[in-house]
């Protein structure tokens, strides 16, 4: 699923990885431990949760199919 182009949010720990691997066409978020500066789009912290849902709200994408619910 990463090299696929469907919305999505990437999640990235610092201990693994430094920089996204998956296809940027429909990320809409990357999470990560390490710094938001660190990256050319979106990024919030594992922390900031009710941010996190505003975002997944705002693509309006709230299920694997798509569809709204």
């Amino acid at each position: 699923m990463k090299e696929e182009p469907g919305s999505k949010i990437e999640v990235i720990r610092g201990c693994i990885s430094r920089e996204a691997a998956s296809n940027p066409e429909g990320r809409f978020l990357i999470v990560t431990d390490l710094p938001a500066e660190s990256f050319s789009e979106p990024a919030l912290s594992f922390g900031d949760t009710e941010k996190i849902a505003d975002r997944i709200l705002e693509t309006g994408r709230t299920s694997v199919t798509g569809k709204k619910i």
